[in-house]
């Protein structure tokens, strides 16, 4: 049988990113990981974008799919999520798997399909209906890769400047790194502990859908815990390069985080980011993962 693009990215994944152990990975097994990412479509994962959801639009599945154009609410399709772990770790990490249930049983305005869970790494997409927004949230520790699958969304993103992370609530300079509207199709975009914008925002301007691959995986225990952030506009800041100036990265700034090896950054424009509370109208759901079928016999970090 013929290795599905799905079956062909959760192999990759597995072997390095478990490997990793939740470290960044090299810039070759990330460049490896966009190429793989940047051939799945939404009907990979179950997502028929414009069509009536029938089997034959799933190559292999079988299954009726979820129609994008037909999503009223931000929905969570879980993939995967995967780590050799110890008792106690399993202890936590169920503990974490039914707080997520509970969670997506009551709230209830976007659509998450999570592909795979791992303890190293984690899959998942993000689908959304035209104007629903996920609010300004960072990354903590992690990498990112992410691919829109269809539609158009606009993304606000920073990363810190200066961060006093002792404070409560938490506040800081950030620099802005994009602001503007996604069209799939569109290459993988890549985020960093420390840059490519950790700290983001989405709003879909139609019906979108973000496949993400996470590592390590948000954890409260670990110290990854999600946060979101209210942002406050600064129109300039003495001795800064002009804000009306375009970023300028480099390839290792981009990859590692590190200023000092292109020279400055030009960011886009500057904002005081403040911690706040979970959005009270933030509502996701969560929806089965109807795509193509993903084999995890072999898998050491697989629970369950």
């Amino acid at each position: 049988m013929e290795r599905t693009k799905i079956q062909t990215l959760y192999d990759a994944c597995n072997a390095i990113l478990c490997a990793q152990q939740g470290e960044l990975p090299s810039f070759q097994q990330i460049h490896f990981l966009k190429n793989l990412l940047s051939s799945i479509e939404a009907v990979d994962v179950g997502i028929d974008e414009f069509g009536d959801g029938s089997p034959s639009s799933s190559p292999g599945s079988g299954k009726e799919l979820i129609i994008g154009q037909m999503i009223d609410k931000i929905t969570y399709i879980h993939i995967h999520e995967c780590d050799n772990f110890s008792v106690g770790d399993l202890c936590v990490y169920i503990c974490i798997y039914i707080y997520i249930y509970i969670f997506l049983l009551y709230v209830n305005a976007f659509s998450y399909r999570m592909v795979l869970l791992c303890w190293w790494w984690q899959i998942g997409v993000f689908c959304f209906p035209a104007g629903a927004t996920f609010p300004l949230h960072d990354h903590p520790g992690m990498t990112v890769l992410s691919k829109l699958l269809y539609g158009s969304a606009y993304v606000k993103a920073y990363d810190w400047v200066k961060l006093d992370a002792s404070s409560h609530p938490m506040i800081g300079l950030a620099g802005k790194v994009i602001d503007g509207v996604m069209d799939s199709p569109s290459e993988p975009t890549v985020l960093f502990p420390r840059s490519g914008g950790n700290i983001h925002t989405f709003t879909a301007v139609t019906p979108c859908a973000i496949m993400d691959i996470l590592t390590p995986p948000y954890s409260d225990n670990l110290g990854r815990p999600s946060t979101y952030f209210l942002d406050y506009s600064i129109p300039s800041l003495p001795g800064k390069p002009s804000l009306s100036r375009t970023i300028m990265w480099t390839v290792n700034v981009a990859m590692y985080g590190s200023f000092d090896r292109g020279g400055w950054i030009m960011w886009a424009g500057y904002s005081v980011l403040e911690e706040r509370d979970m959005p009270g109208d933030l509502v996701v759901v969560g929806a089965p993962y109807l795509g193509q079928p993903i084999f995890t016999e072999n898998d050491p970090c697989l629970l369950g």
